[in-house]
Order: C-alpha cells, then sequence, then structure tokens
C-alpha cells in the first residue's frame, strides 16, 4: 500500500506544482498581452483585474490538468521541475497565441474563451511532446559518445 500511497502523492504534488505555475505564468502572460494596450489602469479597475485571475486560473487548471498526465504518461524519466516548467510556459504560450491567432475564428461560447482554451491545451501536449522528444534525442546522442 506504500507504493499506491506514494503515487497518491505524487500526483497531488503534480497537480498543485502545475496549477501553481501554470498560474503564476498566466498572470505573467496576460499582463504582457494587456498591459501595452490598457496601461496601468488594467491593475486598478475592476475588470482588469478580474480578467487577469481569470485567466491565470484558467491556464492553471489546465496545467494542473496536463501536468500529471504528461509525467504519468510519456515523461516518467524527466524531472518534474521541467515536466511542470514546460507545461506551464507551453499553456501560456498556447493560450495567447489561441487569443491572438484563433479569437477571430473560432465561436465565442464559454465567455469568448474557446480560443485561448484551445490553445493552452495544444501548447501543453506540445510542450510535452517536444520535452520528450528533446531528452530522448540528447540521450540517445549520449549513448553514442559512452560507446
Amino acid at each position: 500500500m506504500t507504493g499506491f500511497r506514494r503515487a497518491i502523492a505524487g500526483t497531488a504534488a503534480l497537480i498543485v506544482g502545475g496549477f501553481v505555475v501554470g498560474a503564476l505564468v498566466g498572470f505573467v502572460a496576460s499582463t504582457a498581452l494587456y498591459l501595452p494596450q490598457n496601461g496601468w489602469r488594467l491593475f486598478s479597475d475592476a475588470g482588469g483585474r478580474a480578467l487577469l485571475l481569470r485567466n491565470a486560473a484558467i491556464v492553471g487548471a489546465i496545467t494542473g490538468i496536463a501536468t500529471p498526465v504528461l509525467a504519468w504518461l510519456g515523461l516518467r524519466r524527466i524531472a518534474i521541475g521541467r515536466v511542470i516548467a514546460f507545461g506551464a510556459v507551453g499553456a501560456a504560450a498556447g493560450a495567447l497565441g489561441g487569443a491572438l491567432i484563433g479569437g477571430p475564428v473560432l465561436p465565442t461560447i464559454l465567455w469568448g474563451l474557446t480560443s485561448p482554451i484551445a490553445g493552452a491545451v495544444v501548447g501543453s501536449v506540445t510542450a510535452g511532446l517536444l520535452l520528450r522528444l528533446t531528452i530522448r534525442a540528447a540521450r540517445s546522442a549520449s549513448t553514442e559518445q559512452a560507446v
């Protein structure tokens, strides 16, 4: 039963770590996106703060879900910090890209958040795949040098 408890504790740590790092990255990315247009009133207006917190919560939730899935399915031999960081940056970049590129294209259901949510999911999965491929390439290059 000890192995099962360790797996549950590890999964919980991945969820919480993914959410916290994703929320921070989402907040910073949203600030970078909206600050040039709105200026400092982005922080002083209630609507601006709500927008930043909503975006941070969305990116955090997607990263919190994607991090344990990526870690348990395909990235078991990669450090947890890398999985969390790459997933969070991928989710934030995907959400920004989805908002900027797919915003006018996709329908505006979910309070206009269809394209950022889809972009965050695609960004997290893409970051996980890139991490997997780069680690595999680095491992095979180090194996060739050892022989």
